[in-house]
């Protein structure tokens, strides 16, 4: 998006030119008229939103967006801030079922030197690398960011499964100790959660040893993951027993070299690791931890009538929720009598002067709150 958009593609181009050393084939690409169109087309985007949205718009979409949160996400607030490492678990759970064949298709394509040589394999190869160096380097991570990257790992997979089927590759890696090592790793990982739900099952807190090594917003989750346990016991067990039995057949194919089994293995680990993620886990810590819900059903309250945010409560998670013409709205910078309904920080709210705060009634608090469980938006009626 934005500077990104133009920058990634032409950092990927030229890295993949000098690796080749072919600079001469830059004139095919005709770089200055496509500098052009894109100025003209996302320039003019840009100038439009700028003369809408201001100071505002600069701020959060240019600065904060791509700059921002590439040099210091924690400093700037811009969010999302994560170790270099983040992209490398977050990568092999994206692969999913094809990791393992993801990660053969790149050692085999590396040290391949035919394969170097081939531009349809070495492309691909700078593509992915160049991408996932660029977002590591990134202070602010998101799993998203990575997705500019999985056409180059399919690329690369089909290139080398071709030549499996062909019989010009070997699966003798599958039996390797790298293979071994992986597979050990995953197991040791899917037992984890196996045995944290057995322990919550019995009433113990599994989470007391692990709550010291996490940062302080992924403690405050660990209440809900136990409670979300608790409530859907039997189906997380089911859950984490399958990711582990799954791992078990992977194992037992990597010996007998069966890359059938394997990719359907891992297909049953992904679909049990995304069914819990996605079905059990992540709508509960939403309900929780988002502001949605309540967005919606303060819109339905208001008979249609204008929403805005109270001066310093604006929030963009419950801006996303929010009905079309909402704003942020100060008092004392407008003529007219402003909104009549206000979603304010229950934090902001008791802070106010009590002849403000008089004027404000309390109609609904959110359950959910804001990412890091500090505070709950509050939906009030102006009475003065």
């Amino acid at each position: 998006k934005g500077p990104v958009g133009v920058v990634l593609p032409g950092l990927v181009l030229a890295t993949a030119l000098s690796v080749r050393r072919e600079w001469r084939l830059l004139r095919r690409y005709r770089p200055v008229l496509g500098l052009v169109i894109v100025g003209v087309v996302v320039g003019g985007w840009y100038a439009l939103a700028m003369g809408l949205g201001g100071d505002s718009f600069v701020r959060k979409q240019v600065l904060k967006e791509n700059v921002f949160r590439f040099v210091g996400a924690t400093q700037m607030k811009s969010g999302h801030s994560h170790p270099f490492y983040y992209y490398f678990p977050t990568l092999l759970a994206g692969l999913l079922p094809w990791t393992p064949f993801v990660l053969a298709a790149f050692v085999s394509a590396v040290r391949d030197a035919a394969a170097r040589r081939d531009p349809r394999v070495a492309f691909p190869l700078v593509w992915f690398a160049v991408v996932f160096v660029f977002y590591s380097l990134a202070d602010a991570k998101r799993s998203v960011y990575l997705l500019a990257l999985y056409p180059a790992a399919a690329l690369v997979t089909a290139w080398w499964w071709t030549e499996l089927s062909r019989g010009r590759a070997s699966t003798a890696w599958l039996d390797g100790t790298p293979a071994r090592v992986v597979v050990g790793v995953l197991c040791g990982i899917a037992l984890v959660p196996l045995l944290s739900t057995l322990a919550a099952g019995l009433g113990l807190d599994p989470f007391a040893a692990l709550a010291p090594m996490l940062a302080p917003k992924d403690r405050a989750n660990l209440p809900l993951v136990l409670g979300i346990i608790d409530q859907h016991f039997w189906l997380v067990l089911l859950g984490t027993g399958a990711m582990l039995g799954a791992l078990l057949a992977c194992a037992r194919a990597m010996r007998r070299r069966d890359p059938a089994t394997l990719l359907l293995s891992y297909t049953i680990f992904g679909l049990a690791l995304w069914t819990l993620v996605f079905t059990v886990f992540q709508p509960e810590l939403a309900r929780l931890r988002t502001l949605g819900p309540f967005v919606r059903k303060a819109a339905s309250m208001t008979d249609g009538q204008p929403l805005a945010f109270y001066r310093g409560s604006f929030d963009f998670g419950a801006m996303f929720y929010a009905p079309p013409g909402t704003r942020h709205w100060k008092p004392g910078r407008r003529t007219d009598a402003g909104p009549r309904y206000l979603f304010i920080w229950d934090t902001a709210l008791a802070e106010l002067p009590p002849a403000e705060r008089g004027q404000l009634t309390i109609l609904d608090t959110s359950e959910g709150t804001d990412p890091r469980g500090r505070q709950r938006l509050v939906l009030v009626r102006r009475d003065g």
